[in-house]
């Protein structure tokens, strides 16, 4: 089992050494990052997805070890094709197992209802709907969360789908309260990158990830 520091992580900091590191190749990082992202999501089914996370993040561990970037390098993520792939197909799988059974719910209220005779006002149609999305949002939240290191671990360690899901697992648990912030900062950076006009977000991203990189390598030490 690989080895991780625990209680390693302080959220402000981690924002701030991440902006220091990206902020002379800023706009190569905000290439990467959209260029990734966009990449990976134009096959359905998270294909690419998990290649070009890898790619991205292989880009930010170069950057931290002082190693030259550039934006071809997110290619390199197709190197570990298979265990990227299969790390975003199980945590698919996880939330769908999660919020199929509550839209199932939902649904047989709705139908309940229709059965006895009963139209649901808008209300009641709303309700369930909301709350489902609302336990929908805060479970892919988690999800991402405990997941956070897969992709990383996967192109540092050259893990196995699993064993990297496994690790990132126990180190988050290990450092939750710092990766809690940490997470609360790139929500917030989110949702202020939403208010101008969605332009911002995509702003934010390679600070966000930046942050997300330092937070891994204070956790996982360079061998």
């Amino acid at each position: 089992m690989q080895e991780f520091r625990t209680a390693a992580i302080h959220p402000t900091e981690c924002f701030r050494e991440g902006w220091q590191l990206i902020k002379p190749d800023y706009w190569k990082f905000l290439g990467i990052c959209f260029l990734g992202l966009i990449g990976g999501s134009i096959v359905p089914f998270g294909i690419l997805l998990g290649p070009m996370l890898c790619g991205i993040y292989h880009c930010y561990l170069n950057k931290i070890a002082g190693k030259e970037v550039r934006i071809e390098q997110l290619m390199k993520g197709f190197e570990h094709f298979l265990p990227s792939f299969i790390a975003t197909i199980l945590q698919v799988i996880l939330l769908a197992l999660i919020l199929v059974p509550l839209e199932m719910l939902s649904l047989f209220g709705v139908l309940a209802k229709l059965k006895s005779g009963q139209v649901p006002t808008l209300e009641e149609l709303a309700v369930p709907v909301l709350t489902t999305a609302f336990i929908g949002s805060i479970l892919a939240i988690a999800t991402a969360l405990v997941f956070i290191f897969a992709f990383p671990l996967i192109v540092d360690k050259n893990l196995s789908a699993i064993e990297a899901m496994k690790l990132s697992a126990s180190a988050v648990f290990a450092n939750l309260g710092g990766l809690l912030g940490l997470f609360g900062i790139s929500i917030l950076l989110g949702l202020i990158g939403i208010l101008a006009c969605y332009f911002g977000s995509l702003l934010v991203l390679p600070v966000i990830f930046a942050a997300q990189a330092i937070a891994y390598r204070k956790i996982f030490p360079q061998s």
